[in-house]
This record gives structure tokens, C-alpha cells and sequence, in this order.
């Protein structure tokens, strides 16, 4: 059944058209029985309740009417009758009527609870103490007319209950009770009421409240048989608690019933009619028969229109199945089938052209990528070891696309031993665990020369999760190798000329990590990478006094900004450091960047000035120095000359010719007196 499943696509649909028509003919007919069985329930629930109704009516007539029988005899006992029991022997037998209400006897008792009289004679209740019975008492210290409740006779030994009136004197004192006895295995009144069944098999029950008893029924074997303990049965506790209604319950024996309650008063009972739902449903289980006969028919004749329509509709699927049939090894994509309806499935097969040339179109633009991109795939069985190339990996490898594959015993040959190695035990853990691989391998080509690939290879696996092939993918990055093994050639003479450099220099990374410190560095102030990691390691040590440190931390963050931001060189800054041994050194300082922005590396240069400036501060001293003695010398030769040309104001006033004239004017600024 299974294969022509899969292979029939008329048969699918058959199949599921008629489990939706069965199903849905099912749900009619379940919605319906459903349906008509809540309406049935409430419409047999109205006439039972209706019917039980009576019954309960009656029998609470039946016994009123047994409580005022005995009233009335009670009520006419005189002062005569209760001196002498032979007196009150004799009014019982002519009470003719009595024995028409109590199949089991009656009898009269003493204030004490005492029998003194009785019919019948025989049964022998005279002298017996009835005081410990329930309604004796009741009639006897309350003074109420009460039902008794079930029990078995002390002298007739079945089951019984009895009714009792209290018996008053003149005065209105409680001298004794009237007691009238029923039996409920012979025939007696409440039979006459119940003992008709209800239905073809169903019946009545009727139920003590405060014994949790029955008290008798349509099947008399349940008299006195027990309810349910309170708790094991709630519906039944409902009805127990005087609750009236009709519903669906199950008896002792699981069988489902149709019950309608209907309480009792005067006795505290209730009358309950039952019906098997067997018997009262027994009309939606005939209707269910026919329907599924029905059924059967109607899906006999829906199948064979299906399948004849199905036929019919689906001749141009199959005509395009056989001419897809009819021509393999045409090449990867198939060519255009014939449309030859306009329908659904003309449409169908229209999209499917359709989506043809757009495979083709997807092939040949993922050959054009792989070819553009160097890219290929592969893809090994496990169970053959067969491989498969697409046409770039053969290209990367340097054989012919149109010759098979190369045996996987021999795809060793097409790398070096030691990615071979890495390679094959690649497949290896991804073939046991599932666990993808990516590798970079260095390939030997089909002419010799060496190359690289990137690789990446996957588990496939069936529908169980066996692992049943691996594929993958790879990309040629021969270029791109040969650019790092640039870029490492590059990098290692640029370490080299920064590391002969005799100008100390530090590289910088965007986290404030230093990399890396020349041994220009590390000779000019004695730090080491351990000793300086970051740059946050660096200012405590470079700058120890905290104002300094801040100046100078405030002073370059300022010139990055501004180099970054007008994108000019990084305007030197001159700052004392602090060497590892504790000796003050004297930089420019100075930051490059290596890539496009300082967000990336960049290179710090500090020019060591410290000679320079020591120099600088020797020459000044000494120029300061030069400039006082030439201030001093100028001071004296110009009080020397102040001096003579007093000298000959004097000895011109005393009328003598000048001593120093001639001196004075061979004098700079020198004149005559």
C-alpha cells in the first residue's frame, strides 16, 4: 500500500479526498447524534421528571394519608381504652381499616415505649420495648407523627418501617403511641406505585436521604441495599442533599442511566425513574447504522468519480512526465515541455518552463561566479568514495573538466604531505563527530606548480542520521598568499630598519595597547614591554609628579585631536620622562599613523634632546656671561672719561690750560672741554 502511495499522485489524492468525505460525513453525523442526543436527554428528561413527579406525589399522598389514618384513631382512644390493654386490644380489631394500610400489623405502646396491644396477635409484639425506635421515641417525647426508619422487623424478620402517632389523654399528655408497620417484601402499596418498569428496562428506586439507604424499587432485591459512602459519588450526594433534576448517571454496575429525581417530603425521600441509555438512545444508534451504510456507498461511488476525474484532469502531467522520460543525458537542465491545456496544469507546466530557464540562468551565473571568484565544490560518497569536482575545481587542481574525476586514492597527490595530512584527518573527525572543518592547504597541480586553497567540508546525512557523504567547498587564494608572504617580507623590513633606528620609537594599537618598543626604546629609558603594556602603565612611570603628568596627558590628547581633525602631522611636544632608573631625559615627542586614522596603529617617536638642551643651557650661560663683562667694561671706560673732563673744567677755571684734551677727543663720544 505504501509504494503506490509515493509513486501515485491519483492515488494520494483519491485517498485523501475520501478520508475527507468519510471525515466529514463522520463529523455530520457525530455533530448530528450529538446534537439529537442533548435534545432527546432534555425531552425525555421533561417527560420522566414529569412522570416521576406523580409517583413522588403519590406515595407522599399515599403516606399522609397513613399518618392521618393513625391520628384519627389515636385521637379516639378515650380514657377507657387507655386504662386497660385488653380494651385497647379489642379497638384495634375492630379498626378494619387498618389492616388495608399495614401489610406488616400495628400496635399500640405505653408512655414507655411498651407494646400492649397488637394485630396481628401471633406475631407475638405484645410486652416488647419499642422505645429505642427512631419514630416511637419521636411520637412518644416530641409528640410528632413520624416515618420510621428502615429496618429489620424484631419479630417478622424482613424488612420494614414503620409509622408512629403519639396517643394523648384528656388533658393533652402523651400516654403512648400508635404504631403502623409496612412490609416491603409482600405486596404492598408502594409496589403499586413503582413496581411497573420504566420503559422496556428501566424502573423506579426510592431512597432515604438520612439512612443513604433504598428503601425499595421496581427490582426488589435492592431494598435496604446501601448508597454510596459520602465523597465516592457526587452526583448521588446531590441528590441525597434534595437536589431535583434529571441527568445522565452511572449504577454500581457501569451502566449509564437516564435519571430523573423527585423528592419525597413527608418521609425525607426521594423517588428516582431510570432508564438505560441503551434503551433510550437506542433510535441514534439505528440512525448511526444506516449513515454508516450509507457511508460506505458513497464512498464507493465518490472513489471511483475521483479517481475517473483525477485521470482525466492529470493525462498532461503524465504526458510531461514521459517526455522528461524520454530524454536523459540531454544535458543538466532540461529543455521546455509541451503546454497542452490552459487550465491549472497548463498553467503548472507553463511555470515550470519558466522556472527552468531560470535554473538555467542560476547554473550558468553560479558558473560564471565560482569562475570569477575561484570558487568550486565537491561533494564525496562514503560508500563509494566517489568523488565529484564542479568545473572551477578542476580548474584549481589543472585538469581537464571534460575527464572523469581522479580517484580518491589518488587526491593525495594533489597536496603537499603535510596538508594531506591535516586533510585527511580533517575528513576523518568530521566523518565520526559531524563536526565541520576549515582548512587552508597548499595544493601541488597537475603541471607541478605549487598553489593554496581555502577549504570547508560538512557532513551529509540521510533521514535516519547516518552520515552518507561530505561536501564542501573551496576557494583558490594563491594570491592571496603570495600578498601576506608580501606583507610579512614588507613587515619584517620595516621591524628591521625601526629596530636599527637610534631614535627611540613605540607602536601604539586603537586599545592603548603598546606593541611594540624598539631597542632604541628600551636603551634610552630602560622599559621593556613587561614594564609598560599599555599606556595607562606608562604615564605613572614616564610622568611621576601627578600635576606634570596631567599637563602633559592634557597637552597631547589636545595635538591628537587636532591632527586627526585637520588631518596634519602631529605638532612635536618637548616633555621630560622619567627613565626606569630614575634618571630625566628630555624628547620631542611625536605620533604617526599607520593606516588611514588614529583609531588604528601609529607609531610614537620620541627624539631624545637631552644633550641638545644641556648644550643650549651651557651656551646661554656663557653668552649671559659675556654680556655682563662687556656691560662692566662699558661702565668704566665711561667714568674714566667723566672723570677727565672734570679734571680739565677744573684747571680751566683756575685759569690752567686742560691736562687731558687731547685724550678726550681720541676718546669714543669724547669731545673737547
Amino acid at each position: 500500500m505504501i509504494g503506490p502511495l509515493r509513486r501515485s499522485l491519483k492515488t494520494r489524492v483519491t485517498l485523501f479526498s475520501l478520508v475527507i468525505f468519510v471525515f466529514s460525513l463522520w463529523a455530520l453525523a457525530f455533530y448530528a447524534s450529538k446534537m439529537l442526543r442533548t435534545d432527546m436527554v432534555q425531552m425525555l428528561g421533561d417527560q420522566q421528571r414529569s412522570i416521576v413527579a406523580l409517583v413522588a406525589a403519590k406515595i407522599d399522598q399515599e403516606l399522609k394519608d397513613r399518618l392521618t389514618a393513625l391520628e384519627l384513631i389515636a385521637a379516639d382512644f378515650g380514657k377507657r381504652e387507655l386504662s386497660s390493654p385488653e380494651i385497647q386490644q379489642a379497638n384495634l380489631e375492630r379498626r378494619s381499616i387498618l389492616p388495608f394500610l399495614f401489610n406488616g400489623g400495628f400496635f399500640v405502646t405505653d408512655a414507655a415505649g411498651m407494646a400492649t396491644a397488637s394485630l396481628p396477635v401471633d406475631v407475638g409484639r405484645i410486652g416488647i420495648d419499642y422505645s429505642r425506635s427512631n419514630n416511637v421515641a419521636a411520637a412518644l417525647g416530641e409528640g410528632k407523627s413520624t416515618i420510621g426508619a428502615l429496618e429489620i422487623g424484631r419479630v417478622l424478620q424482613v424488612p420494614v418501617f414503620s409509622l408512629a402517632v403519639p396517643i394523648r389523654d384528656a388533658q393533652g399528655k402523651i400516654v403512648g403511641s400508635l404504631v403502623g408497620v409496612v412490609q416491603l417484601t409482600p405486596d404492598n402499596f408502594l409496589d403499586r406505585l413503582i413496581s411497573s418498569p420504566y420503559g422496556r428496562t428501566g424502573g423506579y428506586v426510592i431512597a432515604d436521604r438520612q439512612q443513604r439507604m433504598i428503601v425499595t424499587g421496581t427490582d426488589k432485591s435492592r431494598i435496604m441495599e446501601a448508597l454510596p459512602a459520602p465523597g465516592v459519588r457526587p452526583d448521588i450526594d446531590e441528590y441525597l442533599a434534595g437536589y431535583e433534576d434529571s441527568g445522565l448517571l452511572r449504577n454500581a454496575k457501569g451502566v449509564e442511566l437516564l435519571t430523573s429525581i423527585k423528592n419525597i417530603p413527608v418521609a425525607d425521600w426521594y423517588v428516582a425513574a431510570t432508564l438505560p441509555t441503551a434503551e433510550a438512545f437506542a433510535p441514534i444508534r439505528d440512525m448511526q447504522q444506516r449513515m454508516l451504510l450509507t457511508t460506505i456507498l458513497l464512498t464507493m461511488i465518490a472513489g471511483g468519480l475521483i479517481w475517473w476525474i483525477l485521470r482525466r484532469q492529470l493525462a498532461p502531467i503524465g504526458a510531461a512526465v514521459a517526455a522528461l522520460g524520454a530524454r536523459p543525458g540531454q544535458g543538466l537542465i532540461a529543455e521546455p515541455l509541451p503546454v497542452t491545456t490552459q487550465d491549472e496544469i497548463g498553467q503548472l507546466i507553463s511555470r515550470f518552463n519558466s522556472l527552468l530557464d531560470a535554473t538555467r540562468r542560476i547554473v550558468k551565473d553560479l558558473g560564471e561566479t565560482q569562475r570569477i571568484a575561484h570558487v568550486g565544490n565537491w561533494r564525496l560518497d562514503v560508500a563509494s568514495n566517489q568523488v565529484v569536482w564542479s568545473e572551477e575545481l578542476y580548474k584549481m587542481y589543472g585538469f581537464d573538466p571534460a575527464l572523469p574525476v581522479p580517484p580518491y586514492t589518488e587526491h593525495m597527490k594533489l597536496f603537499t604531505p603535510e596538508s594531506w595530512e591535516r586533510l585527511s584527518a580533517a575528513l576523518a573527525h568530521t566523518r565520526e563527530t559531524g563536526v565541520p572543518y576549515t582548512l587552508e592547504l597548499e595544493t601541488v597541480r597537475k603541471d607541478g606548480s605549487n598553489g593554496w586553497i581555502w577549504v570547508q567540508g560538512e557532513v551529509e546525512v540521510d533521514s535516519a542520521g547516518k552520515t552518507v557523504g561530505l561536501w564542501g567547498a573551496a576557494q583558490d587564494i594563491t594570491e592571496r598568499k603570495r600578498a601576506e608572504a608580501d606583507i610579512r617580507l614588507a613587515e619584517a623590513r620595516f621591524r628591521a630598519v625601526i629596530e636599527a633606528s637610534p631614535i627611540p620609537f613605540a607602536l601604539n594599537d586603537s586599545a592603548l595597547n603598546i606593541t611594540y618598543l624598539n631597542s632604541a626604546f628600551i636603551q634610552t629609558f630602560g622599559y621593556d614591554l613587561e614594564d609598560i603594556p599599555t599606556l595607562e602603565a606608562w604615564w605613572p612611570k614616564a610622568y611621576p609628579d601627578e600635576k606634570y603628568r596631567q599637563e602633559v596627558a592634557k597637552e597631547w590628547l589636545l595635538r591628537l585631536d587636532v591632527a586627526k581633525r585637520d588631518a596634519k602631522p602631529f605638532e612635536p611636544m618637548e616633555v621630560k620622562i622619567r627613565c626606569k632608573d630614575g634618571r630625566e631625559r628630555t624628547v620631542l615627542a611625536t605620533a604617526s599613523p599607520l593606516e588611514s586614522s588614529f583609531d588604528d596603529l601609529h607609531v610614537v617617536t620620541l627624539y631624545d634632546v637631552t644633550e641638545r638642551k644641556k648644550t643650549e643651557s651651557l651656551l646661554h650661560e656663557q653668552l649671559d656671561e659675556l654680556h655682563r663683562w662687556q656691560q662692566s667694561m662699558l661702565g668704566r671706560e665711561g667714568r674714566i672719561i667723566s672723570i677727565k673732563q672734570e679734571v680739565n673744567e677744573l684747571l680751566a677755571r683756575s685759569g690752567q690750560p686742560p691736562r687731558y684734551a687731547e685724550q678726550l677727543s681720541e676718546e669714543p663720544g669724547g669731545g673737547g672741554a
